[in-house]
């Protein structure tokens, strides 16, 4: 088995909409150690992050975060030590084009 360590990071790149984050490629699985969002402005803002077991859009049970409220110049790390299988995908979603989002991972081959 082969590892691979990266680092997916997004802006949010239009308010109030779902974008992803990180989608685990074919014939691979990904360890999702940290999950970092930052707010670049000084208003608070709400985020939301989900992990879709298949991709697509993210249904009601697929939120880790829910319009979670994060003060102005401030982060949030959430540490995880998830295992996603081949397909799965990691949604964002931010009230404020100022948010940015990064997920450590080790991606197992």
């Amino acid at each position: 088995m082969a590892e691979a360590f990266d680092v997916a990071q997004a802006a949010i790149a239009a308010a109030d909409t779902e974008q992803s984050l990180y989608v685990v490629p074919a014939s691979t699985e990904a360890i999702v150690s940290t999950v970092v969002i930052c707010n670049r402005s000084s208003s608070k803002v709400t985020y939301r992050w989900a992990v879709v077991p298949s991709g697509g859009a993210a249904a009601d049970a697929n939120w880790q975060e829910y319009d979670t409220e994060l003060l102005g110049n401030q982060s949030d790390f959430r540490t995880l030590g998830v295992s996603l299988p081949t397909g799965a995908e990691i949604r964002i979603r931010a009230d404020s084009t100022s948010v940015s989002f990064s997920a450590y991972y080790v991606e197992v081959t």
